[in-house]
């Protein structure tokens, strides 16, 4: 019998359908949603990082890790139980306020970075990227000792 290796694998499903959600919902935010929505995301996904962090380190895993070594698992079991303790230590090295509050500024970070990248690219960085790129090369068939600073970008 494995009653406690069978409710660790249970709560690590569990946490991979979070997590699967979790991705949907990311890419959703980076690909669909409106800018203004973002916050409101941000906030949404950090509170579920903060909860499945809470599953992660629930109390009862300490217990349940201990026993199931003790029960009679194959290789592939044991394989598993290993990586559920590994996920379990390094889910217990942090705090349940720095996942979330890494969760949402890494959400925010990436929202300033979508909207200030136009700035930085579409067809007018484009042609003048082409034109650094085609000076450079020409310099450099010119001569191969001439250095990236040969690059106008005009």
């Amino acid at each position: 019998m494995t009653a406690a290796y069978d409710e660790l694998q249970r709560t690590w499903t569990r946490l991979h359908h979070f997590g699967h959600l979790q991705s949907i919902a990311g890419w959703d935010r980076a690909a669909m949603m409106p800018p203004k929505g973002n916050d409101a995301r941000a906030a949404a996904m950090a509170e579920m990082d903060g909860l499945t962090h809470q599953m992660r380190t629930d109390s009862r895993l300490a217990d349940l890790l201990k026993r199931a070594e003790d029960e009679n698992l194959d290789e592939s079991k044991r394989a598993n139980l290993r990586e559920i303790r590994r996920q379990w230590r390094a889910s217990n090295a942090l705090p349940q306020a720095l996942v979330e509050a890494s969760s949402l500024a890494s959400a925010r970070c990436e929202h300033a970075w979508r909207t200030q990248r136009p700035a930085t690219t579409g067809p007018a960085s484009w042609r003048t990227s082409a034109r650094c790129s085609s000076s450079a090369v020409r310099a450099r068939s010119a001569s191969p000792t001439t250095p990236a600073s040969a690059c106008t970008t005009r």
